[in-house]
């Protein structure tokens, strides 16, 4: 899975800002951060998969080409977590709104997978 580079970060009490260089590893990182941010099983492992086209199942041993996102938006939530993703033309932005502060929780998750 490897690291990414972390290209910038804006925290406040309640809200967590990443701005990541735009790789393809993003995807296997944000899945596996969306897991430990107890995201839906299903939903973090469907993230960046293309489907199926006779079932519209993903395809859960393929993933999409990053390059192909662009000015899309994702989003995730439960019940401590409202996290968007965008994508621009070359980086990506990860934003997580807590109902209280998690700041320390979210930055050991992500620290896991980060480049300084």
């Amino acid at each position: 899975m490897g690291k990414i580079k972390l290209l910038g970060t804006k925290k406040s009490e309640k809200c967590n800002y990443y701005v990541f260089a735009k790789e393809q590893k993003f995807f296997s990182i944000a899945r596996k951060s969306l897991l430990d941010l107890e995201i839906d099983n299903y939903d973090a492992n469907e993230f960046a998969r293309p489907c199926d086209k006779k079932y519209g199942e993903p395809i859960m041993n393929e993933e999409d080409f990053i390059q192909d996102y662009y000015d899309k938006i994702f989003t995730f939530n439960n019940k401590k977590y409202f996290i968007t993703i965008i994508f621009g033309k070359e980086k990506v932005f990860l934003i997580i709104n807590t109902i209280s502060d998690k700041q320390e929780e979210v930055s050991k998750i992500l620290n896991k997978f980060v480049v300084y």
